[in-house]
């Protein structure tokens, strides 16, 4: 299938990397580098989470969520498979809490920052470290970019930020107990060199301060990520100008725009979320599964649900477009056509 369909298939790489690029970074996240660097300086160690633990409305609500998109039976092969990775997971998330306050005793002047994952909840997060290790800060806010801009280690399990510190050409520290969860894939497609289980290693790695990359762990994050040498947005564009340039088009807006909900509307959809939340965290949601099998989304607490994606911002648009005009020396500008829907194009 794979075969046939290839010559539909561009390998261009993920645009998201070309933001880690040191000079692209640099602009995109100004602000936030300069705030992190006044608080934090540019030289601590950063744990990055990757982990479906403490999460926002408990794990239950994640795994019942979980659950539902997949379509398992709770006697399934494939659930009992899923719950095997997902409790062999969880430990290589307590092994990297672990390694982060080892690593905060052992440099008592190093400044150890773990970032939770944006579906977790940092109040839960926060219950797992001793409150007794002043330079140890579990911190959530700002793009994880800027962090990794700043640090100089940069540690984690199986997180695709990973390869923005590859791009930034940070010291990389991969820490798990078990390579047997759904991540495994990722563990076996790069070199075993900045792979840890121990940590004492880890600690004497950093002690000894002789951190380079392996030829192999080069060679497997190029091939991973083909736009840590090139430009993804320019391959893409590339390809779609050749598809589309001689296809005469233009764009014709219609009068049926987004309609504004009514008050009752609104008043009965905060109605509906209230409820929704009420079963939630009353675990009501669960006998009402049990009659009438809900949908996935009813399992999907909002803040993470938030944390996926909000509505689209115009000042936030322009903000971005603005930035990305200085990097590429390119004039782009938005115009709002509806709601959530912006047409991008050249400024004539």
């Amino acid at each position: 299938m794979f075969l046939k369909k290839k010559s539909k298939i561009i390998i261009s790489g993920n645009p998201k990397f070309e933001l880690s690029k040191k000079k692209n970074c640099n602009i995109i996240f100004s602000e936030e580098i300069k705030k992190i660097k006044e608080e934090f300086g540019s030289n601590y160690y950063f744990f990055s989470s990757s982990f479906s633990n403490d999460l926002y409305g408990g794990n239950k609500l994640w795994n019942y969520h979980t659950k539902k998109i997949y379509k398992f039976d709770d006697s399934s092969i494939k659930k009992k498979e899923f719950d095997f990775y997902h409790n062999n997971d969880e430990k290589n998330y307590l092994a990297l809490i672990e390694l982060a306050i080892q690593t905060a005793k052992a440099f008592p002047k190093k400044k150890i920052i773990f970032r939770p994952h944006p579906t977790q909840d940092i109040n839960l997060v926060k219950k797992r470290f001793p409150k007794s290790l002043h330079n140890l800060h579990i911190v959530y806010k700002f793009h994880s970019t800027p962090w990794i801009f700043n640090c100089e280690y940069f540690f984690h399990s199986h997180c695709s930020t990973s390869f923005e510190a590859f791009i930034l050409k940070k010291k990389i520290i991969q820490f798990y107990k078990t390579k047997l969860t759904r991540h495994l894939e990722y563990f076996n497609n790069f070199s075993k060199a900045g792979q840890y289980k121990n940590y004492n290693e880890v600690i004497k790695k950093i002690k000894r301060e002789n951190f380079t990359f392996s030829k192999n762990e080069k060679k497997s994050l190029k091939t991973y990520s083909l736009n840590s040498s090139k430009n993804s947005h320019k391959i893409i564009a590339n390809a779609i100008n050749q598809k589309f340039k001689n296809i005469k088009s233009k764009i014709i807006f219609n009068e049926l725009n987004y309609q504004n909900d009514s008050y009752f509307v609104i008043f009965l959809k905060k109605i509906l979320v209230f409820l929704k939340h009420f079963s939630q965290k009353t675990g009501l949601i669960y006998i009402l599964d049990y009659f009438f099998d809900l949908k996935p989304n009813f399992f999907l607490n909002k803040i993470i649900k938030d944390a996926k994606g909000s509505e689209l911002n115009k000042y936030e648009i322009d903000g971005y477009l603005k930035k990305t005009n200085k990097i590429y020396k390119s004039i782009v500008k938005s115009e709002k056509v509806d709601k959530n829907i912006f047409l991008i194009s050249r400024k004539k």
